[in-house]
């Protein structure tokens, strides 16, 4: 169903931007940021407690918003975020912010996804769920991958972040068209059903 493929493409992308950022973190804390490695387990809890603080944010936003609405977001908010963090992992201050930021809005985008998906796959959600699973296990090694090769071209450990930021913007562009598509979908079925007039 393309809606199901949508909103798995949606956490490919979307999540994919979070493995820019984490795989590198441990360099990218020690060479750009300028910490020491005992610097690298806070980094690491930052994101982490991002991320439970978005898994929080995303329920939220699910139960309150349309979820295909709430996608387009939080898929933005994160583009901008990765994008913003060029440039704040360059500073002590704004590094842990970034990894806090960072972690909290890829995690948002689960709760809502998998809202979305178990709303397209009514009859089948166990199914939906598991490849919500390999979604994020996509994203995984496509985002660390994809950050690999800007380091491989000689970037530097600050570009993994653009990276990221590109694959969110893509997701932003596949969350809006699951919304257009759901609320089109929403306007057809709405439509009064002409009645035969009895004779």
């Amino acid at each position: 169903r393309p809606a199901v493929l949508l909103a798995l493409a949606m956490v490919v992308f979307g999540c994919g931007g979070l493995f820019t950022f984490s795989t590198y973190i441990a360099p990218m804390t020690t060479e750009v940021t300028g910490w020491s490695p005992a610097a690298v387990p806070v980094m690491l809890g930052l994101l982490g407690l991002g991320m439970t603080a978005g898994t929080f944010l995303g329920g939220r936003l699910a139960d309150r918003m349309d979820s295909r609405r709430a996608a387009v977001v939080v898929l933005a908010a994160q583009s901008l975020v990765l994008f913003g963090s060029v440039a704040a992992v360059h500073s002590p201050v704004f590094a842990p912010v970034a990894a806090f930021a960072v972690g909290a809005l890829s995690l948002a985008l689960v709760p809502v996804v998998q809202t979305v998906v178990l709303d397209a796959a009514q009859d089948a959600p166990v199914l939906a769920s598991a490849s919500m699973q390999s979604g994020f296990n996509i994203a995984n090694a496509l985002g660390a991958a994809l950050a690999g090769l800007v380091l491989a071209a000689g970037l530097g450990y600050a570009a993994p972040p653009a990276v990221g930021a590109v694959l969110a913007a893509i997701g932003v562009a596949i969350a809006v068209v699951a919304w257009r598509r759901s609320r089109t979908a929403t306007v057809t079925s709405a439509q009064p059903v002409a009645v035969p007039a009895a004779d």
